[in-house]
């Protein structure tokens, strides 16, 4: 059991890295986008980055989690090479059609989002990013398949360093502004497309399985209007800000949104890259069900960990994050409340796990698709009354819905031994420290960063002594140890790898 969890977790480590440079490229580069462009700049390019999030999730079709699901399952590297090919077939098609529809549509939108036609070269850029972006996913899931979690870190991070290097150039070198930001993104992934050929060329048969294809499309079919509620659910709120509001409350909100989420970048996506492909192939195996609750407790530690430190240290984020600018501390206010939201996301997403698991799919898209209408109703009651605030609660209140309502139809379908109650004291002990923590906000720093880092540490010492089990305590003294040796944290990773 301690084995297979080890296993879950250097996975999870290091795809955690990876989702750092694929996913959270715009919270890296806050600094340089929020020293060069205003609040409302940084609002528009906001809308345009989670249009093009929106794209690449419904373009897709959810190919790339069909290929996963598939390949994840079959050892035979010629029969991965043919579940691949049609993949990437069909994924060539799916771009060209969208790009066909949607170039001509581009002054319409640009009018649409934007009331003005001078965003007509952005989201031309845009529809290239996209298709460029849908067509790089593939090669990532054949490496998730294949568990090669370094090389996946590999791949992701040398498109990290050419979209830093391309928004310094764009943005704040030639100052281009929005338009440079946009450029800097398709570039980025355009590199990223043509370092992953040679792995493609490797791994594909360059034939279309119309069977397998098939089979796909059904798998995939329920999760489009997963994806397309779950990105909604991510995206309304800044479109219903746009609507009370305007670009300057999106972009304050985006920024608090972008430190907020930590966890859900480095944790909670980078959790199921990890686990998903394990769970797979564990599944039938007679303690399943004990490994599925034990990882469950696993999962909320290291998210509440997380949560806990950005929650405390928020304030400090901010003004590091907006290089300084006073105009942007607003969401400091913001930050722990979008970071709590995120556990009940957390929840939601690790139960819904159960439904992939089983081939169920239908259900996953039953609770997202509720749950997104939900928020998009809170959306416009809470936000036209609370402004940004209302935006926060509208979503918190979404994704504890859709927790319960994901809990109750998994438990139908998998009988787990979840531990409840050290989840429970997991995540309420660090909220209310959490909560005494927002009243240092006003003490001098010299005062405040010791005083929060000492009642961060404490936290970590309560769970230690009190949360913890007596064999996780002699994984955790063993694990101590080891790094206060000389190229500990190497042996570490070195163990992990081999486990």
């Amino acid at each position: 059991m301690i084995k297979d969890l080890k296993h879950t977790l250097k996975q999870t480590f290091l795809y955690g890295l990876s989702n750092i440079a694929i996913k959270a490229a715009g919270l890296i580069l806050v600094p340089l986008y929020t020293s060069s462009l205003s609040k409302s700049e940084y609002g528009e390019l906001a809308l345009l980055e989670i249009t093009a999030q929106f794209l690449v999730g419904v373009i897709s079709l959810q190919l790339p989690s069909a290929l996963l699901r598939f390949g994840g399952v079959v050892n035979d590297a010629s029969e991965i090479k043919q579940i691949y090919s049609t993949a990437l077939f069909g994924a060539l098609a799916l771009s060209i059609m969208f790009a066909m529809l949607a170039i001509p549509s581009i002054p319409i939108a640009s009018e649409l989002i934007f009331d003005s036609d001078s965003f007509e070269v952005h989201l031309k850029f845009l529809v290239i990013s996209v298709v460029l972006e849908i067509l790089g996913l593939l090669p990532l899931q054949l490496l998730r398949i294949a568990e090669k979690s370094t090389a996946y870190l590999l791949f992701v991070s040398i498109k990290l360093v050419g979209l830093i290097g391309f928004v310094f150039y764009f943005v704040v070198i030639e100052n281009e502004g929005v338009l440079g930001a946009i450029k800097a993104i398709t570039l980025a992934n355009a590199i990223f497309l043509l370092v992953t050929i040679p792995l493609q060329l490797r791994n594909s048969k360059f034939t279309f399985d119309p069977k397998r294809g098939r089979q796909m499309a059904r798998y995939g079919g329920p999760l489009i209007f997963t994806t397309i509620s779950a990105l909604l659910l991510t995206i309304s709120d800044r479109l219903v800000i746009k609507i009370f509001g305007n670009f300057s409350d999106v972009g304050i909100y985006t920024l608090a949104y972008k430190v907020g989420s930590l966890s859900n970048l480095l944790i909670i996506a980078s959790f199921s890259l990890g686990f998903l492909p394990i769970a797979f192939k564990k599944k039938g195996e007679p303690n399943f069900g004990t490994f599925f609750g034990k990882t469950l407790t696993l999962y909320i530690l290291l998210t509440t960990v997380l949560t806990l430190g950005v929650s405390i240290f928020g304030y400090e984020l901010i003004q590091l994050a907006s290089t300084g600018k006073r105009d942007y501390w607003t969401a400091a206010t913001l930050v722990p409340f979008i970071a709590y939201m995120f556990i009940f996301k957390a929840f939601n997403n690790y139960f819904c796990y159960v439904f992939l698991l089983n081939k169920r799919t239908k259900y996953h898209a039953w609770v997202t698709v509720s749950g997104v209408l939900i928020n998009i109703a809170l959306n416009f009651i809470f936000i036209k009354k609370y402004g940004i605030y209302g935006a926060v609660a509208a979503t918190g209140i979404s994704y504890l819905f859709m927790a319960i309502m994901s809990y109750r139809f998994a438990s139908r379908q998998m009988i787990a031994q979840y531990e409840y109650k050290r989840v429970a004291v997991i995540v309420l002990s660090s909220f209310l420290l959490a909560m005494i923590t927002l009243l240092t906000n006003q003490l001098e720093i010299f005062i405040k960063l010791p005083l929060k880092t000492v009642l961060f540490l404490g936290y970590l010492v309560s769970l230690y002594l009190f949360i913890a089990t007596p064999e996780e305590k002699k994984v955790a003294r063993k694990t101590f140890a080891l790094l206060k040796t000389k190229n500990g944290l190497q042996k570490l990773l070195q163990g992990l790898q081999e486990s």
